[in-house]
């Protein structure tokens, strides 16, 4: 028994050991504290962009990944990686030596992975990535279309304080520059400036997995280089397409809010008839229940074991039942063999019984004894 109980301190001490050293490989995270990204419209229609994102950890990082997507686009030019300093910007070297303050580049086709070498513990660390884009821009006849996740979904971990703000290369109208931001659990707000030469997206956060997409009309003469363009009308499309969206999403919220609505009436309404159904029920029951005295000054009535625990302690057990089965041979309903082979005999079912005395002997003849008067 000692050997035993020490078997069991060692292996509870074990388990407290492996599961201290699991918290302590797994305290450290990583987050991105903020995220600037600043999107520049070139007349000839590709985009320049500068991403500028704050790193937080908590815990060692030898250094930070940036994945920056564009399947079903040019592959990006201009790529760089700068480091923010308290001195400013400052241009890192792309090379393979991992050294501190260089970035490696891996270029899968429709994938550019930035792999920034720079150690950091408890701290934040703030990047910005340069890349531009050729040819993002499509033109129409009657308007010009941007339209990209400017923050992808290869990010695992979440992102706060998202700024995204998006520059046209002129001056628009309020009729011609239209806006609309998707994705960041749809949190986001979207402002056009009041020259209506930018757009500004914000979003609070954006969850690993997650996107935010900008959605841009302009004029089609701001970038009149452009090469991209489609000999049609797009502008009334465009706007139809997003107002209808923007009225799905607000229907699904309200399907949402009022589903809520429901379920919460449901559940008032299914514990109030709980309450109900229990509170009768009990009352139903107690009313049946036989009268026990104060005070007995008399024989005490015949009152059956489980009906006594039930009165008293206002429950019932496994014990009731063999209590039950002991005051049935003692009404002799039942016998019990004091010799071996032990036996269970029932001799007089014709007496008056209550329902749980009943539902003994179904239990022990029927069930058990599979139809037998006797069980062994």
């Amino acid at each position: 028994m000692k050997q035993m109980k020490r078997w069991i301190i060692t292996f509870l001490l074990g388990l407290v050991a492996f599961l201290g050293l699991g918290t302590t490989v797994d305290a450290r995270s990583l987050v991105v504290d903020k995220y600037d990204i600043e999107a520049n419209i070139l007349e000839n229609g590709d985009v320049q962009f500068f991403e500028t994102i704050t790193f937080q950890s908590d815990g060692a990082y030898n250094g930070v990944f940036y994945n920056l997507e564009y399947s079903g686009f040019g592959k990006p030019t201009d790529v760089n990686a700068y480091l923010e300093t308290s001195e400013g910007r400052l241009l890192m070297n792309q090379e393979n030596t991992g050294k501190k303050g260089t970035y490696q580049l891996t270029d899968s086709g429709s994938k550019i992975q930035f792999k920034v070498y720079f150690p950091f513990s408890n701290s934040k660390l703030k990047v910005t990535f340069q890349y531009t884009i050729p040819k993002l821009i499509t033109n129409y006849l009657d308007t010009a279309e941007l339209n990209r996740k400017v923050v992808g979904q290869e990010w695992e971990i979440d992102q706060h304080n998202i700024t995204v703000k998006v520059n046209i290369p002129g001056t628009a109208s309020r009729e011609t520059l239209r806006a609309w931001g998707h994705g960041a659990g749809q949190n986001g707000n979207v402002q056009i400036a009041s020259d209506y030469r930018s757009v500004t997206l914000t979003a609070p956060n954006n969850e690993s997995g997650d996107f935010v997409e900008v959605h841009m009309l302009f004029p089609q003469t701001l970038t009149h280089a452009n090469t991209n363009v489609k000999n049609e009308k797009a502008f009334d499309r465009i706007v139809a397409e997003e107002e209808k969206l923007i009225n799905d999403e607000k229907n699904l919220r309200n399907t949402g809010f009022f589903g809520m609505i429901a379920g919460w009436v449901l559940l008032v309404l299914n514990m109030v008839y709980a309450f109900a159904t229990g509170f009768f029920a009990n009352r139903n029951r107690l009313a049946k229940v036989q009268h026990i005295p104060d005070h007995l000054y008399e024989l005490p009535e015949d009152i059956t074991p489980a009906v006594m625990n039930q009165a008293v302690y206002g429950k019932t057990d496994m014990t009731d039942f063999s209590a039950t089965v002991m005051d049935l041979v003692r009404k002799k309903v039942l016998k019990l063999s004091d010799t071996e082979p032990y036996t269970i005999t029932l001799v007089d079912d014709t007496k008056e019984m209550l329902r749980h005395e009943k539902l003994a002997l179904h239990l022990l003849f029927d069930v058990v004894g599979d139809g037998s008067t006797t069980i062994e």
